[in-house]
């Protein structure tokens, strides 16, 4: 029987070798690959696939898949592994299963209900009767087994649980174990050892308490044909810091790595403008606003790689921009054609500034208006006689100018006021009014002897025909109430006269 066994031993290995052989996890993914802000791309892994997962998950849609697809915001490497874990075991007595044997550890078995000392362990299926203040936590295997219960020593680098193992040279191997706090006060703090060697950086179990978390590390075994395997403490913390191990593996393991940058490139944005109303015939300016090392692709062929073009003709222009990392962007303007300016300047005119201070000339419509005066509005106003130019401009082939020349003249005040009329119809004398010229400012207003007002005007050409709000008007004698401003036929100063006569209304 004992025969039996050697050969079942040796046929086991040899299975495992052939297996070991038939296994290629290797992987492999493209260095680099470009794309431009907002836009994805397929991440393709060749190789065969076993436990695969991307490291970096931020961009990607699924970080478990072999060709997920990226969208990074900004340039992200990514890395990628592959894994194949055999189903051998190492570890023996991983689960406590079979109690406390298999392994050896620095702290003291202690399995005494209410109290266990710092640096004590006790092999249990349940943790609570060890402290009152402990969770009541089952084991990881499957909620009913055993598991490794402790109160964690203050010295940092014992060693909790070790065990011997043979192992193969060169060989990958992945070390695993689950730990969970009793306590939430100061978690755990572990580290896996072989060979007196501490790997990867300490893992800290979590905080939640009850709550089992797995930790792993990868080890290669170069010339070495056996490890002391250990999980060594490296909290010393005295207060809390009280966990439980459960399910430590040791599984040689195929591991392959690889990584890919995803360049992001900045994504070309180009804008012309709004569509715009120009001169047929001017020079306007497309620009596109973006480096000139940029290539540049105009649907005219007057520039076909220029980051603007200069254009004499309306219709629409558009470009097709490409950054030359493969970002690309289009745009179109149209260009419509303007009418000519509308003028509207007052002709030459002579005005008299002593009455009129101010005169309004008018320049019509367009784009833009260019007074001699410095003035750009459409109407301005003049106080001075002269000549004023205005340039009309709608664009430089589309452009009007005109002049008026302003000449400052006033003449002398003639005013002469009768004395009676006759309104009776004869076609003789029948109306009256001033007799007058050159009243700048007037007013004229007609009263009865009872001080009725029967006319008034501010028009000296204005006539009374003799009615008034009653009716004809009867003969009498009415009184004119008149005043005015103009110039002194003597001096050619102005004058302000406010005077009253009276009128013989004769029927």
């Amino acid at each position: 029987m004992k025969e039996l066994k050697t050969i079942f031993f040796i046929l086991l290995n040899v299975s495992t070798l052939v297996s070991w052989a038939q296994i290629n996890c290797t992987i492999s993914v493209a260095d680099s690959v470009e794309i431009c802000e907002g836009e994805s791309i397929q991440l393709l892994t060749s190789g065969t696939i076993y436990e695969f997962n991307w490291s970096k998950k931020s961009g990607l849609n699924d970080s478990t898949i072999p060709n997920p697809i990226a969208s990074p915001a900004s340039t992200t490497k990514y890395y990628v592994t592959n894994r194949y874990l055999f189903p051998t075991e190492s570890i023996i007595n991983g689960d406590f299963e079979n109690g406390n044997t298999d392994f050896t550890s620095q702290y003291v078995q202690k399995c005494i209900n209410g109290r266990m000392d710092w640096g004590a362990y006790c092999i249990s299926k349940v943790s609570n009767i060890f402290w009152n203040g402990w969770g009541d936590c089952s084991d990881h295997t499957n909620g009913l087994g055993n598991m490794m219960v402790m109160d964690a020593a203050v010295a940092a680098g014992v060693g909790i649980w070790c065990e011997t193992l043979p192992i193969n040279q060169n060989t990958d191997y992945q070390f695993t174990t689950w730990v969970t706090s009793m306590v939430s006060l100061n978690p755990a703090l572990l580290q896996f050892s072989i060979n007196n060697k501490v790997l990867d950086q300490p893992f800290r179990a979590a905080s939640e308490v009850c709550k089992w978390k797995e930790f792993y590390a990868l080890w290669n075994s170069g010339s070495a044909t056996s490890a002391e395997i250990c999980v060594i403490n490296q909290n010393t913390e005295d207060q809390g810091n009280d966990f439980a191990l459960d399910d430590i593996s040791f599984k040689s393991i195929c591991v392959s790595t690889d990584s890919i940058v995803v360049q992001v490139h900045p994504q070309v944005s180009v804008e012309l403008g709004g569509d715009k109303i120009v001169c047929e015939g001017d020079s306007i300016l497309i620009d596109t606003k973006l480096p000139s090392n940029y290539i540049y692709n105009w649907s005219t062929p007057s520039g076909p790689n220029a980051k603007s073009i200069w254009v004499t003709k309306t219709g629409t222009y558009s470009v097709d921009v490409d950054n030359g990392l493969g970002c690309t962007d289009n745009d179109a303007i149209t260009l419509t054609p303007i009418e000519n300016p509308i003028n509207t300047l007052e002709k030459d005119t002579t005005i008299c500034f002593a009455f009129l201070p101010e005169f309004e000339l008018h320049g019509g419509s367009a784009l833009k208006y260019i007074w001699s005066t410095g003035d750009t509005s459409a109407t301005i106003s003049v106080a001075d006689s002269g000549q004023y130019i205005l340039t009309l401009y709608n664009g430089k082939n589309c452009s009007i100018i005109d002049t008026v020349n302003i000449e400052n003249y006033c003449n002398p005040t003639f005013f002469y006021i009768p004395n009676s009329f006759t309104p009776n119809g004869d076609g003789i004398n029948d109306v009256f009014t001033v007799k007058g010229e050159y009243l700048y400012i007037f007013k004229l207003s007609i009263f009865s002897r009872w001080g009725e007002l029967l006319f008034e005007t501010t028009n000296p050409e204005k006539e009374w025909d003799g009615n008034g709000p009653k009716g004809a008007a009867p003969t009498d004698i009415y009184v004119v109430l008149y005043e005015y401003e103009g110039l002194s036929p003597n001096t050619l100063h102005r004058i302000k006269e406010r005077k009253h006569t009276h009128l013989s209304l004769i029927r």
